[in-house]
C-alpha cells in the first residue's frame, strides 16, 4: 500500500508498506528508496546527501542524548547521491535532536517517529 504521510510540521514521505500478518506491517520503500523496517520502534528516518560524516553526526548525537539504538539500516540511490538512514531506538527521539540535526550541512530532511505516543 502507498500513502502519503504529513507529519504534524508539514514535512511529508512518500511510504510504501506490507501487511506482514498479526496487525504488523513492514516499510518496504520511503521516498522512492527501498527500505525494510518494522515502525514497533521509536525510528528517526534521516534524508541526506550520500557524503562522509552524517552517520557519525547522527550517532554521536543519539549517544550524547542517551537514545540506545536497536537497529539501523543505510540506503542510498547512488554513490554521492541520495541516502536514507533509519535508525531504530529503545528510547524516546528527542524534538530538539531532530531540530539540531535538521540544520546540518547535508542533511535534507529528518522525520522521527514516537512509537509509545502513537498507540
Amino acid at each position: 500500500m502507498k500513502i502519503e504521510v504529513v507529519g504534524e510540521h508539514g514535512s511529508q514521505l512518500e511510504v510504501i508498506g506490507s501487511s506482514v500478518g498479526g496487525g504488523r506491517i513492514r516499510i518496504c520503500e520511503i521516498d522512492g528508496i527501498r527500505t525494510d523496517f518494522s515502525g514497533e520502534y521509536n525510528t528517526i528516518i534521516v534524508h541526506n546527501t550520500d557524503t562522509p560524516g552524517h552517520v557519525a553526526q547522527v550517532t554521536t548525537v543519539l549517544a550524547q542524548k542517551n537514545v540506545n539504538i536497536a537497529a539501523m539500516q543505510l540506503y542510498r540511490n547512488t554513490k554521492g547521491g541520495y541516502a536514507v538512514m533509519i535508525l531504530e531506538c529503545d528510547d524516546r527521539i528527542p524534538p530538539d535532536m531532530v531540530r539540531w540535526l535538521s540544520g546540518l550541512d547535508g542533511i535534507l530532511k529528518i522525520t522521527s517517529y514516537n512509537a509509545e505516543e502513537n498507540v
